[in-house]
């Protein structure tokens, strides 16, 4: 159950934990007065990693994005790779289809 802070027509304050669903106006704990709901700042949480001290210590954990780049950058030179290969097997299927060609012409 959350907890409310009221503010009564008198002045006096006071927090009160209350359902989700109770009334904004009550009579006040102290006088008896009307005392409404006053609204405040909700209670701060963090989620998630990095909030925490423990986090900070040891080796630095791999992020997503940093896994990301490099999966590219593997892709890339793995891509690179396959271009060299097949642009020198083409050069080599090339050259034995041009010296095929030239000694079916000498015949």
């Amino acid at each position: 159950m959350p907890a409310y802070d009221y503010l009564c027509e008198i002045g006096h304050h006071y927090e009160k934990r209350e359902p989700f669903g109770s009334p904004p106006q009550q009579p006040c704990e102290q006088c008896g007065a009307p005392a409404r709901r006053q609204f405040s700042a909700p209670t701060v949480v963090f989620k998630g990693k990095g909030w925490y001290k423990t986090d900070s210590r040891g080796a630095a954990p791999v992020t997503e994005t940093q896994q990301a780049s490099e999966t590219k950058k593997e892709a890339a030179a793995a891509k690179k790779e396959r271009e060299t290969k097949s642009s020198s097997s083409s050069s080599s299927s090339s050259s034995s289809t041009a010296s095929s060609a030239s000694s079916s012409s000498s015949n």
